[in-house]
Protein backbone atom coordinates (compact mmCIF):
# COMPACT_ATOMS: atom_id res chain seq x y z
CA UNK A 1 0.00 0.00 0.00
CA UNK A 2 2.58 2.02 0.72
CA UNK A 3 4.72 1.79 -2.91
CA UNK A 4 1.35 2.35 -4.48
CA UNK A 5 1.00 5.66 -2.56
CA UNK A 6 4.46 6.40 -3.47
CA UNK A 7 4.24 5.82 -7.34
CA UNK A 8 1.06 7.52 -7.24
CA UNK A 9 2.35 10.70 -5.62
CA UNK A 10 5.32 10.53 -7.87
CA UNK A 11 3.38 10.89 -11.36
CA UNK A 12 1.60 13.32 -9.47
CA UNK A 13 4.39 15.31 -8.76
CA UNK A 14 5.64 15.02 -12.37
CA UNK A 15 1.82 15.90 -13.93
CA UNK A 16 2.16 19.24 -11.84
CA UNK A 17 5.70 19.83 -12.68
CA UNK A 18 4.70 20.04 -16.14
CA UNK A 19 1.36 21.99 -15.97
CA UNK A 20 3.64 24.75 -14.04
CA UNK A 21 6.49 24.79 -16.45
CA UNK A 22 3.94 25.21 -19.21
CA UNK A 23 2.41 27.83 -17.01
CA UNK A 24 5.71 29.43 -16.53
CA UNK A 25 6.69 29.06 -20.06
CA UNK A 26 3.25 30.70 -21.27
CA UNK A 27 3.69 34.09 -18.73
CA UNK A 28 6.96 34.53 -20.47
CA UNK A 29 6.05 34.32 -23.97
CA UNK A 30 3.44 36.91 -23.09
CA UNK A 31 5.45 39.38 -21.70
CA UNK A 32 8.86 39.21 -23.42
CA UNK A 33 8.82 40.22 -27.10
CA UNK A 34 11.13 39.39 -29.69
CA UNK A 35 14.18 41.66 -29.39
CA UNK A 36 17.63 40.07 -28.62
CA UNK A 37 17.29 41.56 -25.29
CA UNK A 38 14.31 39.49 -25.06
CA UNK A 39 15.81 36.22 -26.29
CA UNK A 40 18.37 36.69 -23.60
CA UNK A 41 15.75 37.27 -20.45
CA UNK A 42 14.11 34.38 -22.24
CA UNK A 43 17.42 32.27 -22.09
CA UNK A 44 17.40 33.11 -18.46
CA UNK A 45 14.50 32.52 -16.92
CA UNK A 46 13.46 29.12 -18.60
CA UNK A 47 16.72 27.63 -17.94
CA UNK A 48 16.67 28.62 -14.21
CA UNK A 49 13.51 27.56 -13.66
CA UNK A 50 14.01 24.25 -15.84
CA UNK A 51 17.29 23.53 -13.81
CA UNK A 52 16.62 25.03 -10.31
CA UNK A 53 19.67 27.27 -10.80
CA UNK A 54 19.89 30.08 -8.12
CA UNK A 55 21.06 33.59 -9.49
CA UNK A 56 24.57 33.71 -8.90
CA UNK A 57 24.64 30.12 -10.80
CA UNK A 58 23.12 31.61 -13.81
CA UNK A 59 25.79 34.65 -13.43
CA UNK A 60 28.88 32.26 -13.24
CA UNK A 61 27.33 30.42 -16.44
CA UNK A 62 30.39 30.54 -19.51
CA UNK A 63 29.93 28.87 -22.90
CA UNK A 64 32.43 26.11 -22.06
CA UNK A 65 29.59 25.20 -19.18
CA UNK A 66 26.98 24.46 -22.06
CA UNK A 67 27.14 20.85 -23.52
CA UNK A 68 24.11 20.69 -26.41
CA UNK A 69 23.31 16.67 -26.78
CA UNK A 70 20.63 14.90 -28.47
CA UNK A 71 18.78 15.30 -25.34
CA UNK A 72 19.03 18.43 -24.81
CA UNK A 73 21.71 20.49 -22.75
CA UNK A 74 24.06 19.64 -20.45
CA UNK A 75 25.33 22.35 -17.69
CA UNK A 76 28.18 21.97 -15.58
CA UNK A 77 28.31 23.97 -12.18
CA UNK A 78 31.81 24.95 -11.53
CA UNK A 79 31.17 26.53 -8.23
CA UNK A 80 27.95 26.81 -6.08
CA UNK A 81 26.48 28.03 -2.82
CA UNK A 82 25.87 24.18 -2.14
CA UNK A 83 29.35 23.15 -3.79
CA UNK A 84 31.84 25.54 -2.12
CA UNK A 85 34.76 23.04 -2.86
CA UNK A 86 34.31 23.35 -6.50
CA UNK A 87 33.62 19.77 -6.96
CA UNK A 88 31.64 20.44 -10.40
CA UNK A 89 27.55 19.62 -10.55
CA UNK A 90 26.45 18.52 -14.13
CA UNK A 91 22.74 19.55 -14.62
CA UNK A 92 20.54 18.03 -17.45
CA UNK A 93 18.19 20.19 -19.10
CA UNK A 94 16.05 18.06 -21.46
CA UNK A 95 14.88 19.66 -24.96
CA UNK A 96 11.51 19.37 -23.46
CA UNK A 97 8.07 18.60 -24.01
CA UNK A 98 5.91 21.82 -23.77
CA UNK A 99 6.06 24.89 -26.24
CA UNK A 100 8.73 26.41 -24.17
CA UNK A 101 12.05 24.95 -24.50
CA UNK A 102 14.80 26.30 -22.30
CA UNK A 103 17.67 24.57 -24.56
CA UNK A 104 15.99 26.31 -27.73
CA UNK A 105 15.33 29.72 -26.12
CA UNK A 106 19.35 29.27 -24.66
CA UNK A 107 20.84 28.05 -28.42
CA UNK A 108 18.54 31.11 -29.81
CA UNK A 109 20.28 33.37 -27.82
CA UNK A 110 23.93 32.69 -27.91
CA UNK A 111 23.36 33.14 -32.01
CA UNK A 112 21.50 36.16 -32.29
CA UNK A 113 24.39 37.27 -29.71
CA UNK A 114 27.43 36.27 -31.44
CA UNK A 115 28.12 35.08 -28.16
CA UNK A 116 30.70 32.07 -28.69
CA UNK A 117 33.36 32.67 -25.66
CA UNK A 118 33.24 33.43 -22.02
CA UNK A 119 30.08 34.51 -19.78
CA UNK A 120 26.61 33.51 -21.36
CA UNK A 121 24.38 36.68 -20.05
CA UNK A 122 26.36 39.60 -20.80
CA UNK A 123 24.76 43.01 -20.11
CA UNK A 124 22.93 44.93 -23.09
CA UNK A 125 22.59 48.20 -23.94
CA UNK A 126 19.21 49.96 -25.19
CA UNK A 127 20.32 48.97 -28.48
CA UNK A 128 20.89 45.03 -27.89
CA UNK A 129 24.81 46.03 -28.06
CA UNK A 130 26.70 44.04 -25.65
CA UNK A 131 28.30 46.71 -23.02
CA UNK A 132 29.82 44.46 -20.33
CA UNK A 133 31.42 41.21 -19.36
CA UNK A 134 30.57 40.88 -15.99
CA UNK A 135 26.75 39.02 -16.21
CA UNK A 136 23.65 40.33 -15.84
CA UNK A 137 24.20 40.63 -12.06
CA UNK A 138 23.43 44.12 -11.38
CA UNK A 139 20.17 44.67 -13.41
CA UNK A 140 18.27 40.91 -12.36
CA UNK A 141 14.83 42.91 -11.96
CA UNK A 142 15.16 43.97 -15.50
CA UNK A 143 14.16 40.31 -16.49
CA UNK A 144 11.58 39.98 -14.48
CA UNK A 145 9.20 43.08 -15.52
Amino acid sequence: MVKLEAVTLEVVVILNLEAASDAVGSHISAAIGSSIKDARHRSILLVGFAGGFRRSELDGLDVEDLSFVRQGMIITLRHSKTDQEGARRKIGIPDGRTKHYPVRATENWMVSSGITLGPIYLSLGKGGQIKAVSGFSHNWTECMT
